[in-house]
């Protein structure tokens, strides 16, 4: 459900995503674990800084996120 630009993920079709989205949502997922997203919708956004080499989004992060949306 996202597509990319600038750098950024951006949720253009939440019913493609394998996590709970909103439509609009943008972010990055680095290297080290450092994540972020921002929902315009509902004025909010979910900071995660890690330092796990080689991680990206690992399952802390997706369990973090979800309960946050849920």
């Amino acid at each position: 459900g996202f597509s990319y630009s600038h750098f950024l993920r951006i949720m253009n079709e939440p019913e493609k995503a394998v996590t709970i989205s909103r439509k609009g949502e943008y972010g990055w997922d680095g290297w080290l674990g450092c994540y972020m997203a921002n929902f315009p919708s509902d004025n909010m956004s979910i900071l995660i800084m890690t330092q796990k080499k080689d991680s990206g989004t690992f399952g802390l992060t997706r369990k973090i996120r979800n309960i946050i949306l849920a």
